[in-house]
């Protein structure tokens, strides 16, 4: 499991072609009614599962854009690392969709790996426990640590950032199972189910990278890539996370974060008290478990039934350094299917 490929997740690219251009147009008006500019830009085609990829010709050169495992399959949990797969299903899909035709150029820039790589994500899921402790070890993530000259993180409700606004290279974490219930994936039914049970305990990290900064080292033309590429571009990344090496202790010894009306309940849960009702009054038992799961304690489960996941002592470098999960061959097979449909 821990030579899995990273799999790729929103791709960017540029390829040649003589086709008729098409796509929108954008054009900027004067106050009186004249034109000053007109810029052709993508025009965005729905999938067969809901999701949107971006097609522009502007004459001598193509452009693609968007998340083609979403815009193939319906879902981005189970992902493939093979890029020229997924540009040349989507490239066929889509000019299928727009009835028209794959000119001899294209089909040569697809046998030749002739793409222009503009901006990639490639991402790595890794097995935790639980949700629970999802939760704390991205809250974690974001308190804690730092990233080598990018300083500490930002994050946004459960995503943690590192370089979020950078147009060179960034890399970002979260709960997998939170974006499915944020985004319900449209994949077929029975994909559906092994996906969302697949998600559980799980974390992404996506490194993306930027044209500019490819560039710098190579690979911007695609046509230099290997089988080791996306490896070496995302662990570039990955590895500048500089997490503390101090045990993180999971068993709420620090209660200073939570607010005065709930610590005592929270300090009795950790020390074995079974708060549930009758012991608390319903009614208070409700409004302190709310109030608590934001600090990732359920008093809904006594902590004294919970010995294995609460007294494990774990450190983020662990957790960073955990082997890259991977799904079964049954449902890998699935997606390749979806993709190989429109090959």
């Amino acid at each position: 499991m821990g030579t899995l490929l990273p799999s790729i997740d929103w791709l960017d690219v540029t390829f040649p072609t003589l086709h008729e251009p098409f796509g929108k147009d954008l054009i900027l008006m004067s106050p009186d009614g004249e034109i000053e500019r007109s810029t052709r830009v993508a025009q965005w085609e729905k999938g067969s599962f809901e999701g949107k990829l971006g097609i522009v010709n502007y004459g001598s050169t193509g452009r693609l854009m968007g998340n083609p495992i979403k815009f193939l399959t319906g879902q981005n949990v189970i992902g493939v690392s093979d890029p020229f797969l997924l540009i040349e299903a989507s490239l066929r899909a889509l000019y299928a969709k727009l009835e028209l035709p794959l000119t001899l150029d294209i089909e040569r820039a697809i046998r030749e790996r002739n793409f222009q790589c503009n901006k990639v994500d490639f991402c790595r899921e890794y097995r935790l426990r639980d949700e629970t402790l999802v939760r704390h070890i991205i809250k974690k993530y974001k308190t804690t640590t730092t990233m080598s000259y990018r300083g500490r993180p930002t994050s946004s409700g459960d995503t943690v950032y590192w370089g979020k606004n950078s147009q060179r290279s960034a890399l970002k974490l979260y709960g997998k199972r939170q974006e499915l219930r944020a985004h319900p994936p449209s994949c077929p039914h029975d994909l559906l189910s092994e996906i969302f049970a697949y998600s559980e305990g799980l974390i992404r990290f996506e490194a993306r990278w930027f044209g500019r900064e490819l560039e710098r080292y190579g690979l911007k033309d695609m046509r230099t890539w290997d089988d080791q590429t996306g490896t070496e571009l995302f662990s570039m990344l990955h590895e500048k996370v500089i997490c503390p090496h101090k045990q993180d202790d999971f068993t709420i010894d620090d209660l200073s974060d939570i607010p005065n009306p709930f610590r005592a309940t929270a300090r009795a849960w950790a020390m074995g008290v079974d708060v549930r009702p009758p012991e608390m009054a319903r009614n208070t038992f409700y409004r302190h478990r709310r109030a608590l799961l934001e600090f990732d304690i359920d008093i809904a489960n006594p902590f004294e039934n919970l010995p294995d996941r609460y007294s494990k002592v774990i450190t983020l470098k662990q957790v960073h350094e955990l082997r890259t999960e991977q799904p079964t061959r049954e449902m890998k097979e699935k997606v390749l299917d979806l993709i190989r449909s429109n090959l």
